[in-house]
C-alpha cells in the first residue's frame, strides 16, 4: 500500500463483504445446498467476477457417473425466486427477474420452458424440485433466492436434474442493482450452457436481446408487470403508472408500450373507463410498441387486440394475431385472444383449436383457462361454460371474468339464483361498478323481479349526474333485454356503438342478444359493424 488511505479503503470493502456474507447466511442458508453438495466463492475484482468452484469428496466420487447419465435437457421449470429481503417491496424484483429469465429462455426453440403463470402457482410454497419436475413433466428445475441490500442484489440459484435427482449447477451472484440486465443475461446464458443446449448465432441473439439499456426504465417495467399480473381494476391502474414511467425513461421501450396498451384495453373491458378516454391511449401505445420493435410478438398482439376490441377492424386484427403467433408460437396470451376473435367471427372450430392450444401452453393460468369458457359461451355450450369456469375458479377463486361467464351461462339455462350468486361474488372482487350491477339487474328481471331491475336502471341513469363514475350504455342495454324492452335495448346498443365499448366486438355471437336478432335496427347495427355472415 502506498498510503494509509488505501489500506482503509480495502478494510472497508472487506468489512462490507463480511456483513453481506453474514446477512446472506442468515437469509439464504436454510434453503440452499450444503457444502457437502457444492460450494462456490465469488470474488469481485476490478468490476469482473472470478469464480472458484470447489467440489466435495462426495461429489467427486460420483462425478463420473453423473457425467455418463446427463443428457441434453430440453425442458425446464424456473420456479419463482424467493424474496429473502426484509422489504416486501422487493417482491417485484424477485417476480420480475424470474419472469425475465423465463421469457429469455423461452426464445430458444430447442428448449421447452414452463410458462410464468404455471410456475407461479408454487410461489410462497415449500417446494420439492424433483416432485415439481415430475408434476410439470420437465427434466430440470431452477430454484433460487433473492436478497436486496441497499443497492446490492444477491441471488443464489440451483439447477436440479429431476431425472437423476442431482444438482446440475449452483451459483451465487453479488451485483449492483444497476447491473440487473447483465445479471439476467448471465443467469440465462449459464442455464442454457449447463443444460447443454447448442446455441446457433440466432439463438445467442435471442438470448441476449435487450429492449432497453436503461436500468430505471427496466425496473419500472418490472413493477408494471408485477401489477399487470394481478389483473384487478386497482392493479391495472398501478401497472399503467409504472409502464408510463418506463416509457418516460426510455421512449423506445417496446414491451412497456405493449403493457400499456393491454392495460388500457382491460380497463374498458371491465367497464371502468369509457373508450373515448381509453381507446386513443391504447391505440397510441400499441402503435409505439410496434414502431419500436416490429418483430416483437407482444407488440403485434397488442395492435391486434386494439383492432379487435376498439376499432372493429376484423381483417387487420386477424393479420396481426397471426403475425404475433408466427413470431412467437409459444405466446399463450396471443392464442387466447385469437380464440376470442375467432369466436366473435363465428369460426367456432378454429376458436376451439386456439383455445386448446393456449391451454396446452399454459394449463394453470386462469386467464388461459377462461379462453375456453368464453368460447363455449358464445358457441351456446352452457354446461361446458360452467364446468370450465369452475375449473378456472379452482385456480383463482377471485378471477372476476370467470364469475361473470358462469353467471351468464346460468342465466341462459334459467338458473337465475345461481347466476346472481356468481355475479355477486365477482362484484365483491370488482367493486361496486355499474357494469356489474347491470348484469345482476338483468338476471333479476328475467327471474321475475322486474321492480328490482327497474330500480337499478333508474339509479344508474341518474348516477352520472351525481358523480363521475362511468356507466356504460352497454350495461343499460343489458337491463332492457332482461325487462323485455327490445326497442330500448337496441337504442342503447347503438349508443354503445358510439362509445366504442369493447364488448360490442362479440355482438354477432353473444347469446344475450339472441332475442333481438330478428329486429331491423339490430340487423342494421350488425351491418354497420361489418361483421362476417354467420350460418346459424
Amino acid at each position: 500500500y502506498q498510503t494509509a488511505k488505501d489500506i482503509l479503503v480495502d478494510l472497508r470493502h472487506f468489512k462490507q463483504q463480511i456483513e453481506i456474507n453474514a446477512e446472506l447466511e442468515r437469509s439464504l442458508a436454510p434453503d440452499v445446498p450444503s457444502a457437502a453438495t457444492e460450494s462456490k466463492d465469488r470474488v469481485q475484482k476490478e468490476g469482473k467476477t472470478e469464480r472458484k468452484t470447489v467440489g466435495s469428496s462426495n461429489e467427486t466420487a460420483v462425478s463420473s457417473g453423473r457425467r455418463r447419465s446427463r443428457k441434453i435437457t430440453n425442458s425446464l421449470a424456473v420456479l419463482p425466486l424467493t424474496n429473502a429481503s426484509a422489504d416486501p417491496n422487493a417482491e417485484y424484483l424477485s417476480d420480475g427477474i424470474t419472469e425475465s429469465i423465463i421469457n429469455r429462455l423461452s426464445r430458444l426453440p430447442k428448449l421447452r420452458v414452463v410458462p410464468r403463470s404455471t410456475v407461479f402457482r408454487y410461489k410462497g410454497q415449500e417446494v420439492d424440485p424433483q416432485q415439481i419436475g415430475q408434476d410439470l413433466n420437465v427434466r430440470a428445475v431452477l430454484t433460487g433466492r433473492l436478497l436486496q441490500m441497499g443497492d446490492r442484489l444477491i441471488i443464489k440459484t440451483e439447477l436440479i436434474d429431476v431425472l437423476n435427482d442431482s444438482q446440475i449447477w449452483g451459483e451465487q451472484y453479488n451485483r449492483k442493482l444497476s447491473d440487473i440486465l447483465e445479471l439476467e443475461e448471465e443467469i440465462s446464458r449459464e442455464i442454457s450452457e449447463k443444460l447443454r443446449i447448442k446455441l446457433t448465432g440466432e439463438d445467442k441473439k435471442r438470448l441476449t436481446k435487450r429492449h432497453t439499456r436503461n436500468t430505471d426504465a427496466y425496473q419500472a417495467y418490472l413493477k408494471g408487470r408485477y401489477y399487470w399480473n394481478r389483473r384487478t381494476p386497482e392493479s391495472l391502474q398501478k401497472a399503467i403508472q409504472w409502464f408510463e414511467q418506463a416509457t418516460s425513461a426510455d421512449s423506445n421501450y417496446a414491451p412497456a408500450y405493449s403493457g400499456l396498451a393491454d392495460s388500457y384495453a382491460l380497463l374498458n373491458y371491465y367497464g371502468i373507463f369509457p373508450s373515448k378516454t381509453i381507446r386513443p391511449k391504447a391505440t397510441t401505445a400499441a402503435e409505439k410498441a410496434l414502431k419500436a420493435d416490429e418483430v416483437l410478438a407482444e407488440a403485434h398482439a397488442s395492435v391486434a387486440l386494439v383492432a379487435f376490441w376498439f376499432d372493429w377492424e376484423w381483417v387487420r386484427a386477424q393479420i396481426e394475431f397471426e403475425r404475433a403467433l408466427k413470431l412467437n408460437p409459444g405466446y399463450a396470451a396471443a392464442h387466447q385472444w385469437y380464440c376470442w376473435y375467432l369466436a366473435a367471427m363465428g369460426k367456432f372450430e378454429q376458436a376451439a383449436d386456439e383455445g386448446h392450444l393456449a391451454l396446452e401452453l399454459d394449463p394453470l393460468a386462469p386467464t388461459i383457462n377462461l379462453a375456453l369458457a368464453k368460447y363455449y359461451f358464445f358457441a351456446h355450450r352452457y354446461d361446458d361454460t360452467i364446468e370450465q369456469c369452475k375449473h378456472t375458479l379452482a385456480l383463482d377463486e377471485n378471477f372476476i371474468a370467470a364469475h361473470y361467464f358462469m353467471g351468464q351461462a346460468y342465466v341462459q339455462k334459467g338458473m337465475f339464483n345461481d347466476a346472481i350468486a356468481a355475479y355477486e361474488r365477482g362484484l365483491q372482487v370488482l367493486g361496486d361498478l355499474p357494469l356489474g350491477r347491470s348484469v345482476i339487474a338483468r338476471a333479476r328481471a328475467l327471474a321475475g323481479d322486474k321492480a328490482a331491475a327497474e330500480q337499478t336502471l333508474t339509479s344508474l341513469l341518474e348516477r352520472p349526474t351525481s358523480n363521475k363514475v362511468y356507466v356504460p350504455a352497454y350495461g343499460i342495454a343489458l337491463i332492457h333485454t332482461g325487462l323485455g324492452n327490445k326497442d330500448e335495448a337496441i337504442e342503447w346498443l347503438h349508443k354503445a356503438y358510439e362509445e366504442r365499448f369493447v364488448w360490442l366486438a362479440y355482438l354477432n355471437v353473444d347469446p344475450v342478444f339472441d332475442g333481438l336478432r330478428t329486429e331491423l335496427r339490430f340487423k342494421q347495427l350488425i351491418d354497420r359493424m361489418h361483421f362476417p355472415q354467420i350460418n346459424r
